[in-house]
């Protein structure tokens, strides 16, 4: 009977068997197919986030320009990346050797040929990151020392790295942009365009360091080094030259000398600006750092240096990085005609002062002695107190802030590089590449008298921003100048101010803080005795209108508008000027409701600011929400103010 049963019921427990194995499998694929699926998931926004990553943080590079941070970014980003390759590996690997028990078909070999192409791109990651850390922690500082380096060779596998990692964002750039298999992945994948991009910006950092190197061609700079004391347009009075040349990497001064050297050979007569005339009968080269714009400065140097010598580009050095050196060695200590002397952070502006006054004072031979034993010392005392690994690491980190908080500018006549050099504000130019709906304030203020009294002036800038409900902007800009030098310094400052606003900016109000400025004592008839006008001078000058009872002018400089004015102070007092004006900017309050100001650094001075936003309040006519921000500018600074 039992027998009978179960034949008749074989056929009924057999498909139930059968049914019951279908489903076993089927579970089993639908469990891995789904938890596969899953995991390759979150293994595409794990690489897109790990390539957003690396384009941040080539991002902030672009941005800020610091090597270090750079560093320290490409670190993280490696750390990150090789977990994210160990982790998704051994997932993986897990995942393919089961689903091709199954089903060889369900997911393509692709994702683990992605994993493989990712294992190689970090490969690269880690290439550029050792390569790069060479050149900013050891190759700039052996450079300068004219110690034997590798940085041409290594500046070269950069940029095979740099190209190597563009040929492997593209071949994964499809992959990315696609969902795998219909898979709908729920972000934003990586803009590989952006990210390429971004790598052209290091690629030109790099490009720019080749070519200031000397690694393509012997390059010939001509230095010059500014003292901050004795304020100027570019940063300080030029105090000493140099001629600097750079082959394949090895950097080493020629010459080091008196700017007053320079004044005595010029070949040219030349008319001075009009608020030199009155200190300056003739425009010497000590003076062409008359102009803002560094570029334009650097050009006239280069244009009328007296030996008529071609230079690569101008390098202007405050004395203050001399300083900072200096904190860091020995003193530096010599002798000369039983004379004891002792340099250090302290004194080398008044050393180097000194130097060039008595130079001046026909005691030429004396000063240029001093002058050689100084910087042959100097560098002996770097030797002797660091080692040279220190070195580079410490002169390398100076380079970078100096160039930031422009220390050092450079102009070059490449114009590919001087284009770089201006987009991190590093060539001391005006902003070429500033949005034309951001505002924009430059100031500029020279010491016409001689002095080293500008360490004891102090300024606070005042700047109130109001928009209107139609988005117009008007400007209230305020200059307050406070003389501390001691009664005992009796000679007053004579400085000349420029403030320098957004092309086709409209003056409404100007109140000078000195109404009336020296009076010219040249004697001399420029037209009779053969004298020329710089022709750049000639076109500001041409476009120059005065306001009389101001003592003041606006003029045009390189689109810029220019307003000029006196601030002249006895010791222990202070001045204030005042601008009101309307930049051709608006503000689209409803669907951009942003304000952007661009504020411009002079160099050799960290100016005080405040500044006031003033914007009309939603849903509250005629009342207005306020912002402020201080800050002390140490370096170009784009400010961006939410009016929401």
């Amino acid at each position: 009977m039992i027998k009978k049963h179960f034949h008749k019921h074989f056929w009924k427990y057999f498909i139930i068997i059968i049914i019951l194995i279908i489903v076993s499998i089927g579970s089993y694929n639908y469990y891995y197919y789904y938890k596969s699926k899953s995991l390759i998931v979150d293994t595409y926004k794990n690489l897109n986030n790990i390539l957003l990553e690396f384009n941040q943080t080539l991002t902030d590079f672009s941005l800020d320009n610091d090597p270090e941070e750079l560093l320290n970014s490409l670190n993280t980003l490696i750390n990150n990346s090789q977990r994210f390759i160990h982790n998704n590996n051994a997932i993986m690997n897990n995942i393919f050797v089961k689903l091709n028990r199954v089903n060889g078909i369900l997911f393509p070999s692709e994702l683990g040929d992605l994993l493989l192409w990712y294992s190689n791109f970090d490969d690269k990651i880690i290439s550029l990151r050792d390569n790069f850390a060479y050149i900013v922690q050891d190759g700039i500082g052996l450079a300068v020392l004219n110690k034997n380096n590798n940085n041409k060779d290594t500046i070269q596998k950069i940029k095979t790295d740099i190209a190597d990692i563009n040929k492997q964002l593209n071949k994964v750039d499809t992959i990315l942009q696609q969902s795998p298999h219909n898979v709908k992945l729920g972000y934003d994948v990586v803009d590989i365009k952006v990210l390429t991009k971004n790598l052209r910006n290091l690629n030109d950092f790099i490009d720019t360091l080749d070519w200031l190197l000397g690694n393509q061609k012997t390059m010939r700079h001509l230095v010059i080094f500014q003292n901050p004391y004795n304020l100027s347009a570019t940063g300080g009075e030029w105090v000493l030259y140099g001629i600097l040349n750079c082959k394949n990497s090895l950097c080493q001064f020629d010459k080091i000398d008196f700017i007053s050297n320079l004044n005595i050979a010029m070949l040219d007569k030349l008319v001075p600006p009009d608020e030199l005339k009155y200190s300056n009968s003739v425009w010497v080269f000590q003076y062409f750092n008359w102009f803002f714009n560094f570029k334009t400065s650097a050009q006239t140097a280069l244009k009328y240096y007296p030996q008529q010598e071609k230079f690569d580009g101008l390098i202007s050095v405050n004395i203050s990085l001399i300083e900072k050196l200096l904190e860091n060695i020995n003193p530096i200590k010599f002798n000369i005609d039983k004379e004891d002397i002792s340099v250090t952070s302290r004194n080398v502006n008044e050393f180097l002062s000194t130097l060039d006054n008595d130079f001046k004072s026909n005691k030429q031979n004396q000063s240029q002695q001093k002058l050689d034993l100084f910087f042959q010392q100097l560098f002996i005392n770097i030797g002797n107190t660091l080692d040279i690994k220190r070195f580079t690491t410490l002169f390398t980190n100076l380079i970078f802030q100096s160039l930031d908080n422009k220390d050092i500018q450079i102009y070059s006549t490449n114009s590919s590089v001087e284009h770089y050099l201006s987009q991190c504000s590093w060539a001391g130019s005006f902003p070429d590449s500033i949005d034309k709906n951001t505002d924009y304030i430059g100031i500029a203020r020279a010491n016409t008298t001689d002095t080293d009294i500008d360490q004891n002036i102090k300024e606070d800038i005042k700047i109130k921003i109001t928009i209107n409900e139609k988005g117009e902007i008007t400007n209230d800009v305020k200059l307050i100048l406070q003389n501390n030098n001691p009664k005992t310094v009796r000679t007053k400052s004579y400085s000349y101010l420029r403030v320098y606003i957004p092309p086709n900016s409209e003056i409404v109000n100007l109140v000078s803080a000195s109404q009336r400025g020296p009076i010219s004592r040249s004697a001399i008839n420029y037209e009779k005795q053969g004298f020329k006008i710089d022709n750049v001078l000639e076109s500001i000058n041409i476009k120059t209108v005065y306001i009389e009872d101001q003592d003041a002018k606006t003029f045009l400089e390189e689109n810029f508008v220019g307003i000029g004015s006196w601030i002249i102070t006895s010791s222990q007092t202070q001045k204030t000027f005042s601008l009101n004006y309307k930049p051709n900017i608006h503000i689209d309050l409803q669907n951009n409701p942003h304000y952007n100001l661009f504020l411009q650094k002079q160099s050799g001075i960290n100016r005080s600011y405040t500044i006031e936003v003033l914007y009309p309040a939603q849903n509250n006519p005629g009342q207005y929400n306020s912002i402020t921000q201080t800050l002390i500018l140490d370096k170009d600074t784009l400010l961006s103010f939410d009016l929401n």
